[in-house]
């Protein structure tokens, strides 16, 4: 099988790396390849390092990889900074000889040196085009082919700019040509086409997309936001596709006012939902708080990044299950998801409509800027085939009708305003009762509403199919993950396992309400337990703590760099 991992590193602002580690990953999945790419970018508007991985390979991939096999240097920051993370056994160094002077310790590597900017200035009097020349270097090196290439490059800008599609083609059969009369090959990594898979219909997105098209999927009908790093992305999708749907989206003036717009379609009957990152998650706390009194459905998608404040707005971090599961003034119990790849952030959000339907309540769905920028090739979904739940609705007239009511299972049925012949009811955030009265002085039957909340939250636990299992039957470890660690996590119990380590994993996407009796049951297959999370202070960890009978260890990491499958099998077998 072959597993080539490719890093173009460049300057921010100039979108040259994404560019060209677009058409890389455009270019093999129409060959057939699986994909995986992780994005970095500068938090400054112009300048700074930017960076594109992609691994491809001809059988299936989970994660980004252990670093590049291929590091492709455009500038000389991007030498500086990233030749540490090619690997020392045999990687392969493609710099712009024009910018990048290298220094003396190339640790084995093999370094080619290409003249991209002359190229660029020279031959195609552009200098702009020094990463389309880039791409015809990497299809002469590693035999990605320049057809394909160039077939991209026409369906992207074709029809709005054939001259662009003339020039960039000429940029990349420069770059090919030059490789061809004035480089040797000295390394053994090549690129492999797998035409088998080339035919399978397959749809190409990112997690914003993802999850954009699963709010569709699920019949959204309102959406509400206001931009920010890294969300933005689903409200595009959605301003450019949702009204042909049928929905209604609206841009307000921040993130406190898109819940309420969100909770107001909500009351309405609207499935509705809003989508933000960690600092806006923070000012939707109250009126959160509001939705969960209230018991409306909506769904709320937190993009996390790096905290606290605007800590690292482009960096990718695990760090808000805490305020998801615990934000508020009081107790709000609410529903918190948490995607593991690109086809959970498209199905987990339909799962998510569901649950906020069922339950009559808010639901976050914990993404992150690892996965809302990374692009999979997936199965096309058949979203005719998916099945939609809708709120329990009060279906015939009855004068004493109480939306509050205090059912066994917590969840009353639903009045929709302007039903007819239906009495009027009380919304309100106050304590209230049954009919949704304000009762604040009523002590017990505040205590009787909260029950109710609390209990038909407490009971989404059972839902199934939330958690995956991988590794042997019975374990030396057990490992619990949450997020978008999943993938690497994968890898690194498989090697493990061939290795002769028995490792079992139990990767969680409902994190509230916990699944203790799931959780229960793996801590008994296992000898030791430990949890693996991409935030400083281990939050799951400590919700397990605190709510069972397990004192799990923690393996951490909060750089804003996912984890890669070396650095989990490494600190896995320290836990041996």
């Amino acid at each position: 099988m072959s597993d080539l991992v490719v890093k173009v590193g460049g300057e921010g602002g100039s979108d040259s790396p994404t560019t060209a580690g677009e058409f890389i990953t455009s270019t093999a999945i129409r060959e057939g390849n699986s994909v995986f790419t992780l994005r970095t970018f500068p938090a400054e508007i112009k300048g700074g390092l930017a960076t594109y991985q992609v691994r491809m390979s001809d059988g299936a991939v989970h994660s980004q990889g252990d670093g590049p096999d291929v590091l492709c240097c455009m500038n000389q920051e991007s030498y500086d900074e990233l030749f540490r993370e090619l690997r020392p056994d045999g990687g392969v160094l493609v710099y712009d000889r024009d910018s990048v002077t290298l220094d003396d310790h190339l640790n084995g590597c093999v370094a080619y040196g290409v003249p991209l900017s002359s190229i660029a200035a020279d031959q195609i009097k552009e200098r702009r085009t020094k990463n389309m020349v880039l791409l015809g270097v990497v299809s002469a090196l590693f035999g990605l082919p320049l057809e394909t290439l160039k077939q991209c490059v026409q369906d992207k800008f074709g029809k709005r700019n054939p001259d662009a599609v003339a020039l960039n083609h000429a940029a990349m059969e420069a770059g090919h040509a030059w490789t061809q009369d004035n480089v040797a090959k000295r390394d053994s990594f090549g690129f492999t086409s797998n035409p088998a898979m080339a035919t399978v219909r397959r749809i190409v997105v990112d997690g914003s997309e993802a999850v954009a098209i699963g709010a569709a999927a699920a019949k959204l009908d309102v959406y509400a936001g206001y931009p920010i790093t890294p969300a933005s992305d689903i409200m595009h999708w959605l301003a450019q596709h949702l009204p042909r749907l049928g929905g209604t989206m609206i841009q307000t003036e921040d993130e406190i006012s898109a819940l309420g717009v969100v909770l107001g379609a909500s009351f309405a009957g609207a499935k509705s939902m809003t989508a933000t990152s960690g600092p806006g998650l923070s000012l939707m706390v109250e009126m959160l708080g509001l939705g969960v009194m209230a018991e409306l459905p909506a769904v709320i998608v937190d993009a996390q990044r790096g905290g606290p404040s605007t800590g690292l707005p482009t960096k990718c971090e695990n760090g808000d299950l805490n305020l998801a599961v615990y934000g508020a003034h009081g107790d709000a119990p609410k529903i918190v998801l948490a995607p593991a790849d690109i086809h959970d952030c498209l199905h987990d959000t339909i799962g998510a409509f569901n649950l906020a339907e069922k339950y009559q309540t808010p639901v976050i769905v914990l993404t992150d800027q690892s996965m809302a920028m990374r692009t999979q090739a997936i199965e096309r979904p058949d979203l005719g085939a998916v099945k939609l739940v809708t709120r329990k609705l009060q279906k015939k007239h009855d004068p004493h009708y109480k939306r509050y009511a205090l059912t066994a299972d917590g969840i009353s049925p639903v009045l929709l305003p302007g039903s007819p012949g239906g009495p009027y009811y009380t919304i309100t955030g106050l304590s209230h009762d049954e009919e949704g009265n304000p009762a604040t002085n009523d002590g017990d039957l505040g205590a009787a509403m909260m029950d109710k909340r609390g209990r038909k939250i407490a009971s989404a636990r059972f839902e199934s199919g939330w958690s995956r299992l991988f590794g042997p039957e019975r374990g030396q470890l057990g490992v619990i993950g949450w997020g978008s660690l999943e993938g690497a996590l994968h890898e690194a119990v498989e090697r493990l396992n061939a290795a002769g380590t028995a490792i079992r994993a139990l990767h969680l996407r409902m994190l509230s309400p916990l699944p203790v009796e799931e959780i229960e049951a793996f801590a008994a297959s296992v000898d030791k337990l430990v949890v693996l999370e991409l935030n400083y202070s281990g939050q799951l960890q400590r919700i397990i703590r605190a709510e069972m009978d397990l004192k799990p260890g923690l393996i951490r990491k909060y750089d804003g760099i996912p984890f890669t499958p070396g650095e989990i099998e490494a600190a896995l077998r320290a836990e041996v």
